[in-house]
């Protein structure tokens, strides 16, 4: 049997609409793509690109890139396609994202569970109940990053306070965020580190856009929040560290998902430069650079998760 030497349009179009489902990209995908051969490469729109003023949303931008970079490998590689990619290949040129080298490839089983991870992610941004996460579970989450050059550092009870307290000294240090941020210390001292959604939703109701804390909604009497928390973090902080990170935070999500677990991706503060110098200062002991924090844990009640994917090509089922 001849094998083919590049995906087929179909193909790359159905991984494109799995990408969309990406964190923090808001229902779209701004790229202009082609296929060169066996090689996919990426553009990101000049008028979504990113050349933005403010560095905390440049780093935003580009968290949401770097997953749904990730989701489109997943999917690819699920309908039979590795790929081998070069990210940002022009210094010169900050909208080319990636060059992704497509090869044919089997996916196995836990690929291919990854993939319909996408369509069964669960946002939680209330509490989540009780339940106390298996160790071996929170490692296996903290080591999904594998090989997307960033990592996630978990954050155990014991240091709790050490969180809060970086929450508490950036309130003193900044005038502008320091209500806000003494309430998140607040919360993060009760467990109660729990966000709302944005108010632009899909249809479904599930939120598009990363939620925003609500710091200045009273937790008194309420059960706390039994989340276990994850700072995402990598060696430097420049663009390409900033896209590695959104491609980790999407494996982390997902890998969650194919877990039973829900989540929900927490950028906002990471906007305050004092809150970002203290979390690597006083958590990653000047080893790294905090992009986000991820909240996992069980949710509410179970939604029932389409556990099959039969409508994309090329996509086996999985039982």
């Amino acid at each position: 049997m001849r094998l083919m030497s590049a995906p087929s349009e179909e193909t790359i179009r159905a991984a494109l609409e799995m990408a969309r489902e990406a964190p923090l990209m808001n229902g779209t995908l701004p790229w202009l793509w082609w296929l060169d051969g066996a090689s996919m490469h990426i553009r990101i729109e000049e008028s979504q690109g990113p050349e933005v003023v403010d560095p905390a949303a440049h780093r935003t931008h580009m968290l949401g890139q770097g997953a749904a970079l990730h989701h489109l490998r997943t999917a690819l590689t699920a309908f039979g396609w590795s790929s081998a990619a070069v990210r940002l290949p022009d210094p010169l040129d900050a909208n080319y994202l990636a060059v992704l080298h497509l090869a044919p490839c089997t996916a196995n089983r836990d690929q291919i569970s990854l993939a319909g991870a996408i369509f069964q992610r669960q946002f939680q941004h209330n509490r989540f109940r009780p339940w106390a996460m298996p160790p071996n579970l929170i490692r296996s989450m903290s080591g999904s990053t594998a090989g997307t050059r960033a990592a996630a550092r978990h954050v155990p009870d014991r240091l709790r306070r050490n969180l809060s307290n970086v929450y508490r000294t950036a309130a003193d240090r900044n005038t502008d965020y320091g209500e806000f941020l003494t309430g998140v210390a607040a919360r993060i001292d009760q467990r109660d580190l729990t966000a709302k959604p944005e108010t632009k939703t899909w249809a479904s109701g599930r939120s598009l856009l990363t939620p925003a804390l609500d710091a200045a909604d009273p937790f008194a009497d309420r059960e706390p929040d039994a989340a276990e928390l994850l700072i995402l973090c990598t060696p430097a902080d420049d663009s390409i560290s900033h896209l590695n990170a959104g491609e980790a935070a999407s494996s982390i999500l997902l890998t969650a998902a194919r877990n039973g677990l829900a989540s929900s991706l927490l950028t906002q503060t990471m906007k305050v430069a004092e809150v970002r110098s203290g979390l690597r200062d006083t958590l990653l002991h000047e080893c790294a650079y905090p992009h986000a924090l991820i909240r996992l844990g069980r949710p509410d009640q179970t939604e029932p998760g389409n556990r099959y994917i039969q409508a994309l090509p090329g996509m086996k089922a999985v039982a």
